[in-house]
């Protein structure tokens, strides 16, 4: 990540994956929300 973010600030990073077939899920887009924490 080329710009450090300050302390305590939220930031959002695209993130992209695959269904594997024969999942039966239909076309369209799909989303979720993926929380890490990071302690250095």
């Amino acid at each position: 990540m080329g710009n450090p973010q300050p302390n305590n600030q939220d930031i959002s990073v695209p993130i992209y994956g695959r269904i594997p077939a024969g999942q039966g899920a239909g076309v369209g887009n799909y989303t979720n929300t993926l929380t890490v924490t990071i302690n250095f």
